[in-house]
């Protein structure tokens, strides 16, 4: 038994560890919310061939193929008014409301996907009804990635932020793994018939069935102590007739700031979505590799990157965000086609091929996920970082992320080579490379009120 004089009683010691774990049911609850999120978007991806032979008919395969993912890309055109608005409810109101009304809206989207009618039940309606359910998803996501990021970075404790942080992108990839997943089980269990008939629905009613758990394990988060801290300030200065607001250089310090972050993810954001979201679709069709060894080869790598990104968080909490962003965009310009490459000259493919390639992949964009959420989050103010973070992610996303596959596609239908879309990637990671020199090294400082 240990002497009661050596255990400590301090109010300190008490209020330190009920921070502690308060912090860290916060954090899993919020990254739950936003592996549900995304499990949601995400599903539309990995269906994309069953929904071009349903809402679609009429064109060719090639064609009605570009049309599914040009609708996929169009659920990205609607997220910076998401991006916008949610950010400001965020900003004004606090992180956990935001995030409520982004969840809501993306569950009730995508159950209706779920139940659209066909083509064939009422024509031309059946794609605008399906562009609608996108936009509102689009919408959803438009707000959720900013203002989860926002929640969990300021809500990890000092040092930590890296290590926290990227558990934001864990729920992403989460929920894409979900989908990923559910998908390759239905592939694996189904036949394509079934999956073309009705099988295809399955996931979205799923995730609409979900939705209401997220919102339950939303509405017990407690709103983060620094948006909290902000707003008492904010409210001291009002009741004081003093002037609350930001200098005016402050302010204008944010646009360059701005503009530079939302050019620094896009190699990353544009190789996430070309090797993990179009990847199955590219095996299926350019290497004639079946539905489910597609699917679960990309689930495979999708865990890979779960299981990467909060190790390369911590690590950038240690040596810095910049050394480690440095090292998986130098990778990027280099592994994935040539990984690519060697498969799509295998006289015949395995699927231990397939799985050794995600993996490697996998470890790459773990790497730039680790400390994204953390240097996204260090580079704004309190006051406005979700309405900042939500716009970046949102143009960003949707220039190159959302219509990287309807990209993927067209290039490789114009020049006929299936490695095509691997120079879109090398190009927009040279893109991104030149504004590491302009981002502040921000893991060994505060966050900014």
């Amino acid at each position: 038994m240990i002497p009661s004089e050596q255990i400590d009683t301090s109010p300190y010691t008490f209020e330190y560890r009920s921070r502690s774990s308060s912090r860290l049911r916060v954090v899993l609850g919020a990254t739950v919310g936003t592996m549900l999120e995304y499990y949601d978007f995400a599903v539309y991806a990995y269906v994309a061939t069953f929904i071009s032979r349903n809402f679609f008919q009429g064109q060719s395969s090639a064609e009605a193929l570009l049309s599914t993912f040009l609708t996929f890309g169009i659920g990205y055109v609607a997220r910076p008014l998401g991006g916008l608005i949610v950010g400001y409810l965020a900003d004004r109101k606090g992180r956990k409301l935001a995030l409520l009304v982004t969840l809501f809206s993306m569950a009730i989207a995508t159950a209706l996907i779920g139940v659209l009618p066909t083509y064939r039940s009422i024509g031309l309606m059946a794609p605008v009804l399906l562009v609608v359910a996108r936009c509102a998803q689009g919408f959803s996501a438009g707000g959720e990635a900013g203002s989860s990021m926002s929640f969990i970075v300021e809500w990890s404790p000092e040092g930590k932020r890296g290590l926290w942080g990227s558990f934001q992108q864990v729920g992403m990839m989460t929920g894409l793994l979900l989908g990923s997943a559910v998908v390759a089980l239905l592939n694996t269990t189904l036949s394509v018939e079934s999956m073309n008939a009705w099988g295809w629905r399955v996931p979205f009613l799923l995730g609409g069935l979900i939705g209401p758990f997220g919102m339950l394990m939303r509405r017990s988060l407690a709103e983060t102590p620094a948006f909290e801290a902000q707003r008492s300030r904010a409210a001291l200065a009002s009741a004081s007739s003093q002037a609350s607001r930001v200098p005016v250089s402050r302010r204008t310090r944010e646009w360059p700031t701005f503009v530079n972050m939302i050019v620094f993810p896009i190699g990353s954001v544009a190789a996430f979505y070309l090797l993990f979201v179009f990847m199955p679709v590219w095996m299926q069709r350019f290497e004639k590799v079946s539905p489910s060894d597609s699917l679960w080869a990309n689930s495979i790598g999708l865990l890979t990157i779960v299981v990467t990104t909060p190790l390369m968080g911590a690590w950038s909490d240690r040596i810095g965000r910049k050394p480690v962003l440095l090292g998986s965009m130098i990778a990027l310009l280099v592994v994935p086609y040539s990984l690519l490459y060697l498969l799509d000259h295998l006289q015949a493919i395995r699927f231990g091929s397939l799985v050794a390639m995600q993996i490697v992949l996998g470890a790459i964009v773990g790497a730039a996920c680790g400390p994204f959420p953390a240097v996204m989050a260090e580079q704004f103010r309190t006051s406005r970082r979700s309405t900042w973070l939500n716009m970046v992610i949102a143009l960003t996303t949707s220039a190159a992320g959302g219509f990287a596959p309807f990209i993927a596609v067209w290039l490789i239908a114009r020049t006929g080579s299936p490695l095509a879309h691997m120079f879109f990637l090398i190009a927009a990671v040279l893109v991104s490379l030149p504004t590491l020199l302009f981002i502040k090294e921000s893991a060994f400082s505060p966050l900014e009120d």
